[in-house]
């Protein structure tokens, strides 16, 4: 008798743990219940020779965190990707990028920007030019 009544209650739990982990699955990946940010792309600028592409995304992580605009540069050829610009806030509107050469990108942001999160001068051999953001 105690056999079965403990093959029961571990069947009972195994039960619940599954069914807790299938709910748990279900509103991971369609509600995004868990707090990941939200990745919109809103500009996309290939190199003139289209071996890179730079990237401006709008990144939102819920209620209580502000945007944070991001630009990221992809290697067309090896898919190497690289985060260039992190800013603080929605900047998409006032910042662009522009190819000036196949190795020479121009980023020009026109408002004040309050916070850079990171900022790097180069990937892999593009140079970075920035114009109207200070770290």
């Amino acid at each position: 008798m105690k056999n079965i009544q403990y093959k029961f209650k571990l069947f009972i739990t195994l039960g619940l743990l599954l069914s807790l982990t299938i709910i748990w699955v279900y509103f991971q990946y369609f509600f995004d219940l868990l707090g990941e940010c939200n990745k919109q792309l809103t500009e996309q600028v290939a190199s003139l020779e289209k071996n890179y592409v730079a990237e401006e995304f709008l990144l939102g992580c819920g209620a209580t965190s502000d945007f944070a605009t991001q630009i990221n540069l992809k290697n067309q050829k090896t898919g190497n990707e690289q985060m260039i610009l992190s800013l603080k806030g929605d900047h998409t509107q006032s910042c662009e990028v522009e190819w000036s050469s196949e190795t020479a990108l121009q980023v020009r942001c026109t408002d004040a920007i309050a916070l850079v999160y990171q900022k790097r001068n180069d990937f892999e051999s593009v140079n970075i030019i920035y114009e109207g953001v200070d770290k």
